[in-house]
């Protein structure tokens, strides 16, 4: 399958990227992490991929269907591993790694476990979730902490793996319009997806990192799950996902859809 054509979405960022800083559209399929954290890379003759986070079966699928080596990290592997063996039964190239993304030595070894697997990480697309909600008031400080260790913290963790010995990888964290306009209702994750966002925005100017905050204003309809104007398909998502990896964006933050 084809790699769809790359997308570019309604910029929230005034900020440019690095000056010099360059993209190639004709880029080899690569290794691609998802991070749930999870992750991807890439194959010899393609590029590995890692995710993480039910988007995250999108995401995998659309990234191995590019012609991308996968690798699923998350804290529990039940569902990647059998992600991972529809993907190889399909094909690809694609394993599932077991890692906390808020411990630095757990997200160390996961990463070892992708390069053994495939060689470095190309793009890292950093897709976690916590529970979160409630006002200032109702939100206690372990809640409120939450958000952030996975998101912003988890997030750094795994881009500085990618970034190990001399990577330049293409980093997507997937994130909420709560990156750029908050809401009260929601301080925790509020200040988690700013936090992110700000992560973002670090990463791509002072590393050889393309880093991109990805604001995601509505909600993600599982695979085959009903779209309405407040719900986008998450095939749609991943589509947009596979597109920036390609040619990552001019600016630091963009929305989908």
């Amino acid at each position: 399958m084809p790699t769809p054509s790359p997308t570019r979405a309604g910029s929230w960022s005034t900020s440019p990227r690095t000056a010099g800083r360059t993209s190639s559209t004709s880029a080899p399929a690569a290794t691609r992490c998802v991070s749930d954290g999870r992750g991807r890379t890439r194959p010899p003759d393609g590029r590995r991929r890692w995710r993480r986070g039910d988007a995250r079966t999108a995401l995998a699928r659309a990234f191995a269907e590019a012609g991308d080596a996968v690798a699923l990290l998350a804290r529990s592997t039940d569902h990647v591993e059998t992600l991972a063996a529809d993907l190889r039964g399909d094909g690809a190239d694609a394993v599932a790694v077991t890692a906390d993304v808020t411990d630095p030595g757990s997200v160390a070894e996961a990463f070892d476990a992708v390069r053994a697997a495939f060689g470095s990480v190309d793009v890292l697309v950093h897709n976690p979730s916590a529970p979160a909600g409630g006002s200032v008031d109702d939100c206690d400080p372990a809640a409120f902490e939450r958000p952030w260790r996975v998101r912003a913290y988890g997030g750094y963790l795994c881009a500085r793996e990618a970034l190990a010995a001399g990577g330049e990888p293409t980093v997507l964290f997937s994130g909420t319009a709560y990156g750029v306009e908050a809401t009260g209702a929601m301080p925790d994750w509020s200040s988690a997806a700013f936090a992110t966002r700000g992560l973002a925005a670090s990463l791509d100017d002072g590393t050889a990192a393309d880093a991109t905050y990805v604001a995601i204003g509505a909600n993600v309809a599982p695979p085959g799950g009903y779209v309405t104007e407040n719900r986008v398909a998450a095939e749609e998502v991943a589509a947009r996902f596979v597109g920036f990896a390609d040619d990552p964006p001019e600016t630091v933050t963009v929305r989908v859809p």
